[in-house]
């Protein structure tokens, strides 16, 4: 069942990720850039309504461990003017020989992902 990330205009929620093998154990993020993107439609060029990448609301929190952490900063929803849903995801990629490119969240099952910005009461930083 698809649940959606939920968050208010001009926050900075924090959302954990955990990228796993098939098996079940910790992918290595070793060399790794990870993106989550955030469009009003999934025919939309990047970088959509935003677009997060490590160092600019992507952390790497254990590359052995497969865990990043994905926060939004201010200026990336403080202009919506309205409720507004969205599509996302996380992806990951290598860039070399071989050059691999994976959507690591939502699962398959949940996919495709939702955000759901609500307008916020207070507009004082």
């Amino acid at each position: 069942m698809r649940v959606p990330l939920v968050m208010r205009r001009g926050d900075t929620p924090l959302w954990d990720v955990a990228v796993t093998n098939p098996d079940g154990t910790p992918f290595d993020l070793t060399g790794y850039v990870a993106y989550f993107t955030a469009k009003r439609s999934l025919a939309d060029a990047d970088p959509g309504v935003f677009q997060l990448s490590i160092g600019a609301g992507v952390t790497v929190t254990s590359a052995a461990g497969g865990l990043l952490a994905i926060q939004p900063r201010r200026a990336d929803t403080n202009a919506l003017t309205e409720d507004t849903r969205l599509f996302v995801d996380v992806q990951i990629s290598e860039s070399g020989a071989p050059d691999r490119t994976f959507t690591v969240w939502p699962s398959d099952d949940d996919w495709p992902g939702e955000l759901i910005i609500y307008r916020d009461v207070t507009r004082a930083p």
